[in-house]
């Protein structure tokens, strides 16, 4: 991948393996390509939380809490973190699949839910609350530099 460069490479066991990439210096910016009703569907899930913070990533919208991530949006499908010792029950949930991006293999603890297992805000909200719990649970990172 000629314009991406690694950041950091490392392991936060027991959670799991984290890589971090940007894009090269005089790389193109990537496009965003994610569904901006979806994400505005989550905005106001998350209404109320002055902790929320958005940031482009994955090819879509990620929503952290504490620096860590709890939901997003990668095109219409909507990205939830949760206890990665749940994951496998949790891909029984109508419109669950593993989240494997690129052909990456899927990771413990990420989750990719198709719209219709979302659809009603009942079901966002159930998503949701999934996700901020599994963040809340996490330390709190610190702000990185900017290169």
């Amino acid at each position: 991948m000629p314009c991406v460069d690694l950041l950091f490479s490392g392991s936060d066991e027991p959670r799991g393996r984290v890589m971090v990439f940007e894009l090269a210096s005089g790389c193109p910016p990537a496009i965003m390509t994610y569904s901006q009703s979806q994400a505005t569907r989550v905005r106001k899930a998350l209404a109320g939380r002055k902790e929320i913070i958005e940031k482009e990533m994955f090819g879509g919208i990620a929503f952290l809490l504490g620096g860590n991530m709890c939901v997003g949006i990668h095109g219409d499908d909507l990205i939830v973190r949760i206890e990665p010792s749940t994951t496998e029950a949790m891909l029984k949930e109508p419109g669950a699949k593993p989240f494997d991006l690129a052909g990456a293999r899927a990771m413990a603890g990420w989750l990719l839910v198709a719209p219709a297992g979302y659809r009603t805000e009942a079901t966002l909200q159930t998503w949701v609350a999934r996700g901020v719990g599994f963040a809340s649970s996490l330390p709190k990172k610190r702000p990185g530099r900017k290169r």
